[in-house]
């Protein structure tokens, strides 16, 4: 009993998200999932869009807003949500992993 105890706890543990940092955003690929689109596989930083704050830019114009981020472990990827500033409309991207430098 104590076993599965643990076990469901560890499943719980490893499991739960949390938030990605502009750092995170910046350090990793990203894929096009659905809704607004920013490029299929979007590159924030120095080479394409610009993060400031929860804002997204590009040549300086800003494009649309993070509204969330999802860190997922072990078996889902993490995500951000992000909302078009022009339109309203809602999209999402999924990690692909670390950028290759």
């Amino acid at each position: 009993m104590n076993r599965l105890i643990i076990l469901l706890l560890l499943t719980v543990v490893l499991m739960t998200s949390c938030s990605l940092d502009n750092q995170d955003i910046t350090d990793r690929e990203w894929k096009y999932g659905d809704g607004f689109w920013i490029g299929d596989f979007p590159t924030f930083g120095s080479d394409g869009y610009r993060l400031s704050n929860d804002t997204i830019y590009l040549t300086d114009t800003s494009k649309a807003l993070i509204i969330k981020t999802s860190k997922k472990y072990i078996i889902f990827t993490s995500q951000i949500e992000i909302k078009s500033l022009s339109t309203g409309k809602l999209g999402t991207y999924h990690d692909l992993g670390l950028k290759t430098k």
